[in-house]
Formats: C-alpha cells, sequence, structure tokens
C-alpha cells in the first residue's frame, strides 16, 4: 500500500512537471558581462566572449554576411593558404570579426588577421586562429 502511494505521488509530480509551461517559468534576468557573446547584444564583444564565439552567432544583417564574405573571397583566391586556413571560421557581429580555426604556420595567421583587418567596413578583429602544422 506505501509503494502504491508513494507511485501515485511520483506520477503526479512527474505529470504535473511536464504540463508546466514557459509562462510559470521565472522572468530572463539580463545576462552578466562575462555571460557567453550568444547572450549579449552583439556589440559588446570583448577578448573573453570573443573566445566562445560560435557560427551560430553569425549576425543575419546583410552587412554583417557581406563583411564575411569578402574576407572568405580573400582567403579562398590566395593560392598559398592551406585548406585549413582557407576554412578558418569567421563570424561577424556589427563589424566586428572573430577568426576561429586552425592554421598551418604563423605566416597564414597573421595574413589572415591582415586580410580581415584591411577590409572595408571592419571595426574590429578578434584572432583566436590556432598554429597547428
Amino acid at each position: 500500500m506505501k509503494n502504491l502511494l508513494l507511485g501515485a505521488s511520483l506520477a503526479l509530480l512527474l505529470v504535473g512537471c511536464d504540463n508546466m509551461n514557459k509562462k510559470d517559468m521565472p522572468p530572463a534576468t539580463p545576462p552578466h558581462k562575462d555571460a557567453p557573446a550568444r547572450d549579449r547584444a552583439p556589440g559588446d564583444m570583448d577578448r573573453r566572449s570573443a573566445d566562445r564565439i560560435t557560427p551560430e552567432d553569425q549576425s543575419e544583417s546583410a552587412a554583417d554576411r557581406t563583411l564575411t564574405q569578402n574576407i572568405r573571397q580573400q582567403l579562398v583566391k590566395n593560392d598559398r593558404l592551406s585548406t585549413s586556413a582557407k576554412n578558418v571560421k569567421i563570424i561577424t557581429q556589427n563589424g566586428n570579426v572573430v577568426l576561429n580555426g586552425e592554421v598551418v604556420s604563423e605566416d597564414e595567421k597573421m595574413w589572415i588577421d591582415r586580410a580581415a583587418k584591411s577590409t572595408n567596413g571592419v571595426k574590429s578583429v578578434v584572432n583566436n586562429l590556432r598554429v597547428n602544422p
């Protein structure tokens, strides 16, 4: 009898949790300054948050997509870059660019950094590229 009562109580608890909807959830609190970049306003990028930026954080604005495309075209056109260098992640938010991925040399890392910085419209570049020969 005790097990039956315990089982019924547990079943009611699970049904109650399953029926909870978003309006029953507590309100969201504003993100902390050290929150991942995707939880912050796009213009609030700093080095710590840029370390956690992923391609999913790419802005959908036409200007940011164009900046990313222009940087990518420079990489693809350079026959001296390795395949890994041509495939680095380029994430743009409000003109701020983050470079993630691996390259085979320090020269590639510096070339990609300069290419991004020299692209018209880029406000800042955070270079998180790693050299992995």
